[in-house]
């Protein structure tokens, strides 16, 4: 293994379940389709979202393409739609409607699969397809999202448009979150780069990160989270718009992924399999580790954590009370 595997593995241990977990392990479900894989180690390839208790997601496949539905209740899993293009996210805005983000953004509705609304977006070289390339902004009524020359763009929630907010120009911007009409996103520089989009400004809040690789913005507290590392060194970085204070915490993952939990902690989730759960001063309530690569992580209406793995496998964790 080498060092940077073992960088984003997490070089402490993580250990197994006890009584006072926050969550416990429930089951595990099988990849609807088999080849399921990310291009990169870093790549969350897996598009994902849920509603209700059911967790739609789109596996990293080259061929037969398609969004599948798992429905816990049930607890099987279903083919929603074949697709003829790569999919890199896919969110949705009430339980019906949804987009994805492919070549193009395209609003589909799950009452009628034949007549999607599409906008077609410019076409360019960044083709890293990650999970975080669409978010939804329900106070200002937007989806923002990238296209694949980096422009960050966005279109009214329940239309498909394409409205320039900042152009890319074949630069690698990977789009976080949004809080608002604040985007954050990572740039071509590794720098963490805040976008308002009223005034189309943006402004640096870290510069020259090491291997950035998971960013989120809480609208909740408002606050950026977002990993970064180092040479055996895993880094969570938090930072406060009001106080314009940036903390850095060392943790034992390098986090592909952060998630907040229904309950308000914050969750991160390691490309080769460490997860860890954080209070808000960032103790460490608890460690998971799976045995796969994990591409992404959602929550349920219920609770239940959903851990997706690169091979399009499911595991299903309960929330303890």
């Amino acid at each position: 293994m080498t060092v940077f595997k073992m960088l984003l593995l997490g070089v402490s241990l993580l250990g197994g379940a006890s009584a006072r977990d926050l969550y416990a392990s429930l089951q595990t479900v099988p990849a609807p389709v088999a080849g399921s894989s990310c291009m990169l180690d870093f790549e969350a390839c897996i598009a994902s979202d849920t509603v209700g208790n059911q967790l739609f997601f789109v596996p990293g496949v080259n061929e037969n393409r398609a969004v599948y539905a798992f429905d816990a209740v049930t607890g099987k899993t279903r083919q929603v739609m074949p697709l003829s293009f790569p999919v890199c996210d896919l969110k949705f805005i009430n339980d019906h409607q949804f987009y994805l983000r492919g070549l193009d953004l395209t609003l589909h509705d799950l009452k009628d699969l034949t007549h999607p609304l599409k906008a077609q977006l410019p076409r360019g070289y960044v083709n890293s397809c990650e999970d975080d390339m669409l978010s939804l902004s329900p106070g200002i009524n937007k989806v923002v999202f990238t296209s694949t020359q980096g422009d960050i763009m966005h279109s009214e929630i329940g239309k498909a448009e394409a409205v320039l907010d900042l152009k890319g120009n074949d630069s690698f911007n990977e789009m976080g979150s949004v809080d608002g009409n604040n985007v954050y996103f990572i740039d071509d520089h590794y720098s963490v780069v805040k976008l308002d989009l009223n005034t189309r400004k943006t402004q640096k809040i870290a510069e020259n990160e090491y291997l950035p690789r998971a960013l989120m913005a809480d609208p909740a507290t408002h606050r950026v989270y977002f990993s970064s590392s180092k040479p055996k060194l895993c880094q969570l970085n938090i930072y406060d718009p009001a106080s314009k204070k940036l903390q850095t915490l060392q943790v034992e993952v390098c986090a592909t992924v952060i998630k907040k939990t229904p309950q308000g902690e914050i969750l991160l989730a390691g490309r080769f399999g460490g997860i860890l759960v954080l209070d808000a001063q960032g103790k460490v309530l608890q460690r998971m580790k799976e045995q796969k690569n994990i591409s992404s992580v959602e929550f349920l209406q219920d609770g239940t954590l959903c851990v997706i793995l690169e091979d399009s496998s499911l595991h299903l964790y309960r929330r303890n009370s």
